[in-house]
């Protein structure tokens, strides 16, 4: 891969030039077209899907959707690592941090309370149970399960949401 120092202009005009070519024959061909390149200090990134058939269960007909393609999953391994080398702790520090927060959001979850993780969003705990005639009916066996729910914050979701400047969404070439 080639680095290129280009002016505000050029940047502009090479993001254009090619947010338009992948539009333009991912139209015409219907293969994903691969790009992972630099702007100033965006890189962009792709989410690449399959498409798959799938039955609506309202009128038995079959359509084809989108299924993301599943990647291998960022490790905590790796993750200390990127952050230790973004500021000043250890990777040993910041997998200490990790663990320390893991059991704080636990201890939290388990003590009914939401935990909010800053611009990422938010966990809280719900419950699920089966109904009841009447109060003096209902006891803790009607609980069915406990769960933590996950909500994103609204920055997260403009950052992968399909408007976001560094957002490439491609479909994955047929073997």
């Amino acid at each position: 891969m080639r680095n290129f120092a280009l002016s505000n202009d050029g940047r502009t005009l090479l993001k254009e030039i090619l947010i338009t070519y992948c539009a333009v024959e991912n139209m015409l061909t219907s293969l994903p077209i691969y790009i992972n390149y630099k702007l100033s200090n965006t890189v962009k990134t792709m989410l690449k899907y399959n498409l798959i058939s799938r039955k609506n269960p309202v009128t038995k007909e079959f359509a084809f959707h989108a299924s993301l393609v599943p990647v291998t999953p960022v490790r905590l391994a790796e993750l200390a690592q990127e952050v230790s080398d973004n500021c000043t702790l250890t990777v040993h520090d910041v997998k200490a941090v990790i663990s320390a927060l893991e059991e704080r959001i636990y201890k939290a979850l388990r003590n009914g309370q939401s935990v909010r993780l800053g611009d990422l969003g938010s966990f809280h705990p719900t419950i699920s149970s089966s109904g009841a005639a009447t109060e003096e009916e209902f006891s803790a066996e009607n609980i069915r399960g406990i769960r933590v729910r996950f909500v994103c914050s609204s920055k997260l979701r403009y950052e992968m949401g399909l408007n976001h400047p560094s957002m490439v969404v491609a479909r994955q070439q047929q073997k």
